[in-house]
């Protein structure tokens, strides 16, 4: 019998969890971890206000649909924050659940779940060495700019202060590096619902097999011999798939009402910020326009 267990890297981001404060120890004191969940939650709703304040204060019109567009991506994040914060005995519920735990019999098909789950992990890791470069460069980048850009491109266009610039660049940058640790969420809700589906499509490979090269098996009790028909067998494993395919059926069903808000959340602000995108280049600046106008023309 194989099984897989979860792999090193989500052991290490869920320490990164403890080391930054997100998730509190059972040996912390009751009121510690409630005061610790309460500043985290209001200071990451102080980012999303950020840009809604830039939104209403500067003049220019594409900084201020730059500035909405942020504060629905920021709005997302912010989401996955808060289910970070209060939603951590799911979470590692799901993640260490048994039902995820593939048991496998068959070397060829632990191999090659094996195979497909190691190229997942190969693209996570990628994911989140992209986060981790790119997070310093946007916090470093606004320091070298003759424009006293913040981190993620915003401009204070507004401010002449120089104290409200750097405080505004304090607390961009550990809102930037707070929301980015928090986005590693993302890379775990991606393992569940992978191991989803190979245990799905492990049911359906036994199922497929099911009933073939069945030898009769003789069993033997205190009392008296019996022996059990390959119909009977049949029976019994058909009966333990029924079990183990509603099972995984009532988890996933567990996993998407947990969830459901995030999932719904990303897909009505990724509509949002295409329909945000296209009206900003619908409107681009008319420093622009009569260049691609002497482009038409010739």
């Amino acid at each position: 019998m194989y099984s897989i267990q979860v792999d090193k890297t989500f052991q290490q981001i869920i320490k990164l969890f403890y080391l930054s404060g997100l998730w509190q120890s059972d040996e912390e004191f009751k009121y510690r971890r409630i005061s610790k969940r309460l500043f985290y939650t209001f200071f990451g709703a102080l980012f999303p206000m950020f840009f809604s304040s830039n939104f209403f204060l500067c003049d220019d019109r594409n900084e201020s649909i730059f500035s909405v567009q942020a504060v629905v991506i920021v709005s997302v994040a912010y989401v996955k924050f808060l289910y970070l914060l209060f939603k951590k005995p799911e979470i590692l519920v799901f993640l260490f659940d048994q039902t995820v735990v593939h048991s496998i019999k068959n070397r060829e098909e632990y191999e090659r779940m094996n195979r497909k789950i190691e190229n997942f992990m190969r693209f996570i890791r990628l994911y989140c060495w992209a986060f981790f470069i790119t997070a310093p460069l946007l916090i470093v980048m606004p320091i070298f700019s003759d424009d006293k850009e913040l981190p993620i491109s915003i401009s204070l266009s507004w401010n002449d202060s120089e104290i409200v610039y750097w405080l505004a660049y304090s607390f961009m940058s550990l809102s930037t590096v707070l929301y980015i640790t928090a986005n590693l969420i993302t890379p775990l809700i991606w393992y569940i619902m992978l191991n989803y589906c190979i245990e799905y499509e492990l049911l359906g490979n036994k199922l497929g097999k099911l009933g073939v090269g069945k030898k009769i098996v003789e069993t033997v009790t205190k009392h008296k011999n019996l022996r059990m028909s390959q119909r009977s067998m049949f029976v019994e494993d058909l009966i333990v798939l029924i079990r183990s395919h509603r099972n995984l059926t009532e988890t996933v069903e567990r996993f998407r009402s947990c969830f459901s808000t995030l999932f719904l959340g990303q897909i009505t602000t990724s509509s949002i910020c295409i329909c945000a995108s296209v009206y900003s280049l619908a409107f681009v600046s008319t420093t622009e326009i009569p260049i691609v106008r002497k482009m038409f023309k010739s």
